[in-house]
Order: C-alpha cells, then structure tokens, then sequence
C-alpha cells in the first residue's frame, strides 16, 4: 500500500502475472487476501506478517491440498514475489505463538529500546522445545541481541 492512497500495489513481472493464471478460484480468493496483506509488509509490518502466516497454514493442514493443490505455497510465493521460505516462516511462527503471544512480543522492548524483528523471530521459533524458545526470547530483551 502507499502512504499517499492505501493503494493495492500488484506485482507486473511477467512471472507472477502467469502463476496468478494457472490458480483456480478459490487459490485465487487467498492470493487476493495475500496480496493485501503482503502490500502491508511495506511498512515492515510483523503482525502483517502473523496474519499472512496465519492465512499460509490453513494451506499446509489436512485435506488442504485437495482443495488448493500440491504446490499452492510455492504458487502464491512467485505470484506475490516473495520467497516461499518467508511465506514457510511466517507459518511457523504462527505454530509457535499464539495471537496473543506474539501481540505481547511486538510491544515489548529490549533493554536498549529495540522492538523484536522478523529475523528475531524466525530464529527463535526454530527450538521445538518451548522453555528453550522463551530463555531465548528473554535473552533479546535482556541483552539486545
């Protein structure tokens, strides 16, 4: 979106523009939530970012490839011009916070005032174990990593 319209910025790659032919109608509904919400990433916007991972893991449940296809993430990643490891990302670090969670992490700061990044979190979701993930997330605020 730009700051002076709110306007949709869509992608005129020739690459995109053909990923975004091949999707079927309802791909094509979660490509059009998508790009609104990658258009927000912008502004660097991490709960943007949790939302549209959000969004990426309904694709990644049972069932889901029936309905939107086998390579439906790596389709909306070429068609968005985005990576499909971030779109992975995203969805992984809405597996391991919740809402909530994550909402309290973007308003906390380190002890010299720095908001977590995507880098950050990306990094930390990678423990599986949960004390260990937390330890880390303390660690940033304690010592500005």
């Amino acid at each position: 979106m730009t700051e002076e319209n709110n306007e949709i910025i869509l992608p005129e790659n020739a690459e995109s523009k053909a990923a975004i032919a091949t999707m079927g109608e309802e791909l094509r509904e979660v490509y059009d939530d998508l790009l609104v919400r990658v258009n927000t990433l912008a502004k660097n916007d991490l709960m943007a970012r949790y939302n549209i991972g959000t969004r990426v893991s309904r694709l990644r449940i049972d069932g889901a490839e029936a309905k939107y296809g086998a390579d439906a993430v790596e389709c909306l990643a070429t068609a968005l011009g985005i990576s499909s490891s971030n779109l992975y990302t995203m969805s992984g670090i809405t597996q391991t916070w919740t809402k909530e969670q994550f909402q309290v992490l973007l308003t906390r700061r380190s002890s010299t005032n720095k908001l977590i990044t995507f880098s950050h979190l990306a990094v930390l979701m990678t423990s599986n174990n949960a004390a260990d993930q937390l330890m880390a997330v303390e660690t940033f605020y304690s010592e500005s990593l």
